[in-house]
């Protein structure tokens, strides 16, 4: 049997993993019980920001690393 899904489940399901990567990554940053200064949290944040409009091209696939 094959199920087909619709254009937005795609959508939405690649955000879902992509959100689900994100949260292990802060899990795992959180894990680690390191304080995070003023200067790399605007780093994270700019980083994320980038990411999330699209320019990944400095970004490594957590998956493949994983």
């Amino acid at each position: 049997m094959v199920i087909l899904m619709t254009e937005v489940e795609v959508k939405v399901n690649e955000l879902e993993k992509k959100v689900e990567l994100l949260a292990k990554a802060v899990s795992l940053m959180m894990m680690e019980g390191e304080e995070l200064s003023e200067e790399e949290v605007k780093e994270v944040r700019a980083r994320l920001n980038d990411w999330l409009k699209g320019s990944r091209e400095e970004f490594v696939d957590f998956e493949e690393i994983a």
